[in-house]
């Protein structure tokens, strides 16, 4: 064994001094100040016992030199930091050390502890075996180290125990300065991350059995499109063997269901689930099997579309397409209102204007059909489909314009900064979104001059403005990682009632989501629900890796071989525990009259 001291050259001459100092302050000790009394025959009796005594009093004199010295050599000793290491480390290898910290490193292994756990170990045991003045850089996938400073092997072990498993999807190789140093890549190969070649790569992989929620919806059931709300469920088998597989729904006021399903190794399996017995709000759906060993992808939260009606005013002088449409609709409530009866403070969730412009505009979300001017005797004959759309737009979804014929648009003029036309162009704007304080649809050509009424797409498109108009901007599902609300200083609250950190900009308010979980967002007295799953393909097939357990580069990861052990006592504290011990018996001697 050697022993190493950081900069001995420094360390040495600070002991040297210290030496000295201590050997000069003994040397010149001044004698006791002599004392005249009247009684010679005392003091002569007294200095001819002295006299006798006087070479224990040496002996005491160096006991306390040598424990001071002893004292001084300890804690300088001690102010380098030394640390014995092993005599075949003789090598300064600096080392660059990459931990994937992606989610399917929190899949279990065999002996109960998780494949991060495995690379933590791994990470722990060449740091404290490396030579001490070796310098390291510790990096991660998921990006939570952002510094690329080198540091000391007792540092990084430091900044290796802040790191923890990452569950969102931004995981990637870091980038870093590459040098000369030794550079090692510890994963378990499942993540799909691009490894540069001349990386030393160690693998902690191991098979394991899990099955996972890989995706979740909603069918909510509008009017005449569907019967009941249903939801669909994907399961998938990351497995090497043949699951069976139980999914569980719950949902507000103890309301279940349960479907089984078996999946092959490697395959998905899709359940559609009658949802009719749930009430509006959160859903909870998890799976269960046996020997599942990543719990992550099991739980997944879902919010249900209230079944409450929606009230809806239609303003108009009369318009039996539209009042025959909307009465059909089982989820809308109807009110007519002819224009001069117009109030934009009635309570209701939505106005539609059929030809009607209000000189006050309410702060409730509108679909509007305007005025149509001008004739377009072109494009009556034409096949609408030509023009411009966007069909991806919720609007829009499930409408088939391919028959449509219209004679007459409205002028452009009602275009502004934050029309979005979906359908048409500038010059011919035939249907316009809104998305600013309140929704806003707008229609630009007549129904009267079209046969748009008389296509099966018209009540599905109604149904579909409704319900983007009064939907909120809120995300439906989000992944983990950093959570946007649009909404102005929002407070969070996870499933277990703890509030959630939260950042505000622009507007926006912002959180981390480390895992999955159902969060509360509160803003005044509205609450609304953000689930945060982790329904990723990639992580549940956690079988599916590159590496094994013998790319270990000559490192075992079996749990006997003492990786998991404790990090090795740091000698310097060593050292100034025995010299507190020295001080304290210094103090005891010199009380008892053993030293001066």
């Amino acid at each position: 064994m050697n022993l190493f001291v950081a900069n001995p050259v420094f360390i040495g001459a600070l002991t040297t001094v210290s030496l000295l100092a201590i050997g000069i302050l003994y040397w010149i000790k001044p004698p006791p100040p002599t004392v005249v009394v009247s009684s010679s025959i005392f003091w002569t009796r007294l200095l001819s016992e002295r006299k006798k005594s006087s070479f224990i009093d040496r002996l005491r004199w160096l006991l306390s030199l040598i424990m001071a010295l002893t004292i001084a050599i300890l804690l300088t000793t001690a102010s380098g930091a030394p640390e014995l290491f092993s005599s075949e480390k003789s090598e300064i290898e600096n080392v660059t050390m990459i931990l994937d910290n992606s989610g399917t490193m929190a899949t279990f292994t065999a002996d109960g502890s998780t494949r991060w756990d495995r690379a933590v170990r791994v990470a722990r045991s060449f740091l404290t075996e490396a030579h001490p003045s070796a310098e390291f850089l510790i990096l991660d996938t998921s990006g939570q180290l952002v510094s690329r400073t080198t540091t000391n092997k007792w540092e990084a072990l430091e900044v290796l125990e802040e790191l923890e498993v990452s569950f969102g999807n931004n995981v990637h190789f870091p980038v870093f300065t590459v040098n000369e140093a030794r550079t090692m890549f510890i994963s378990d190969g499942v993540s799909s991350i691009d490894v540069p070649p001349g990386i030393e790569i160690i693998s902690v992989f191991e098979p394991a059995e899990n099955v996972g929620i890989t995706s979740l919806s909603i069918n909510p059931g509008l009017s005449g499109l569907s019967a009941s709300p249903r939801g669909l469920v994907q399961v998938t088998n990351g497995s090497l063997t043949t699951k069976e597989v139980s999914i569980r729904v719950s949902g507000l006021g103890d309301v279940n269901t349960r479907v089984s399903l078996t999946l092959d190794p490697g395959r998905s399996g899709l359940s559609d689930i009658d949802l009719s017995g749930f009430g509006g709000g959160p859903l909870r759906v998890s799976v269960t099997s046996v020997r599942d060993a990543f719990a992550e992808d099991d739980l997944a939260y879902v919010i249900m579309p209230s079944s409450s009606k929606y009230t809806v005013t239609l303003v108009t002088s009369g318009n039996l397409y539209l009042e025959t449409a909307l009465e059909a609709m089982s989820n809308v409530n109807l009110l007519l209102m002819e224009p001069e009866y117009y109030d934009p403070g009635i309570s209701t969730d939505l106005y539609i204007f059929d030809r009607f412009d209000p000189e006050v505009l309410p702060s409730k979300p509108t679909l509007t059909f305007l005025s149509a001017e001008a004739s377009l005797p072109q494009i009556f004959n034409q096949n609408i489909v030509t023009l411009n759309s966007l069909e991806r737009h919720p609007v829009l979804r499930g409408v088939t314009l391919s028959d449509l014929r219209i004679g007459q648009v409205s002028n452009p003029s009602f275009l502004d900064e934050n029309s979005q036309i979906l359908w048409g162009d500038a010059q011919n704007p035939l249907l316009v979104v809104k998305d600013f304080d309140t929704k806003e649809v707008q229609i630009g050509f007549s129904l009267e001059g079209s046969n748009f009424p008389l296509q099966p797409a018209f009540p599905i498109f109604l149904s579909n403005s409704i319900e983007w108009a009064l939907e909120n901007d809120l995300p439906n599902v989000s992944s983990p990682g950093r959570v946007r609300i649009p909404l102005a200083n929002a407070t969070v609250v996870d499933l277990e009632g703890v509030s959630v950190e939260t950042s505000y900009f622009d507007g926006t308010t912002m959180f981390l989501a480390t895992a999955p979980n159902l969060y509360s967002v509160h803003q005044g007295v509205d609450r609304f629900w953000v689930p945060v799953n982790l329904t990723n393909l990639e992580y549940t097939l956690v079988n599916r890796s590159d590496l094994n357990t013998e790319t270990a580069t000559g490192m075992s990861l079996d749990s006997s071989d003492g990786l998991g052990g404790e990090v090795k006592p740091i000698l310097w504290k060593l050292l100034v525990l025995m010299a507190l011990f020295l001080v304290t018996l210094e103090w005891v001697t010199y009380h008892r009259r053993i030293t001066v």
